[in-house]
């Protein structure tokens, strides 16, 4: 794999809550995403709720330029590193079962685990120590175009040195999420996709969040772009494996509202 370094713009999507004091007027909202976005760029989704009651949601923009298809509230977007919330939680929720402890060492569910003085508290809060595996250069040319496993995407940067001791500073690190990853999925049985599916999708009833695939047609889905200058074009292709526990969801503001 090469390092990931390329632009890669997502269409962006807004969930907010509010509690009133601060909430625009529609109007105002409106006019705020109108001077942003049109139906010549990329687009969003906005949702604002109050204690739990839906009070502004729509959507501005487009979903696909070269199909002229409108962003709207339905629409599907790349969570990317949002994505790190549902694993922190799915972590959480086997350390409220008992079945891991957040000072566990990462080599009691990751036995061949090179570095035996991390621990899953360290991977929750970004002190891992560890080489972002984005930032790994492998000298794989177009690397990010192939499917990986999890354990593969680990073997990227398992065997580099730390850049710090575990616990002494704080370093925004995806690796850590894809070590979260793979534990939950050690521990529970099940592969990442169906632990979340199982324990967080479906009791909270999100039917438009899905873990991201190359492969499956999923409805509404937006399409991705970047700017070059003043003109949009395409996405370079990253596989969907790439982002993983790290970034690998897509949803909706609707679901996220629920979650």
């Amino acid at each position: 794999m090469i390092r990931i370094n390329s632009i890669r713009l997502i269409c962006l999507f807004l969930s907010l809550n509010s509690n009133c004091q601060n909430f625009r007027s529609e109007k105002e909202l409106d006019n705020l995403f109108t001077s942003h976005f049109s139906a010549n760029t990329p687009g969003c989704s906005a949702l604002v709720s109050q204690n739990g009651k839906i009070i502004y949601e729509k959507a501005f923009g487009s979903a696909n330029l070269e199909l002229k298809v409108p962003a709207k509230p339905q629409t599907i977007f790349s969570l990317a590193s949002i994505t790190k919330q549902f694993t922190a939680i799915s972590i959480l929720q086997l350390v409220s079962q008992g079945k891991i402890a957040l000072s566990d060492n990462v080599q009691k569910h990751i036995p061949d685990f090179p570095a035996n003085n991390i621990l899953i508290e360290n991977l929750l809060s970004h002190t891992s120590g560890l080489k972002d595996y984005l930032q790994v250069d492998t000298g794989q040319k177009f690397g990010e175009r192939l499917d990986y496993k999890p354990v593969e995407l680990i073997n990227v940067f398992r065997n580099l040195p730390l850049e710090y001791e575990p616990g002494t500073k704080y370093a925004y690190c995806n690796s850590d999420y894809i070590l979260l990853g793979y534990i939950i999925e050690q521990v529970s049985g099940k592969t990442y996709q169906e632990y979340l599916k199982e324990n967080i999708f479906d009791p909270l009833g999100m039917t438009d969040t899905y873990y991201d695939s190359d492969e499956t047609i999923i409805q509404n889905r937006a399409s991705g772009y970047f700017k070059d200058g003043k003109i949009y074009k395409k996405a370079e292709f990253w596989s969907a494996t790439i982002g993983y526990s790290a970034g690998g969801l897509l949803s909706s503001t609707i679901d996220l509202q629920k979650w």
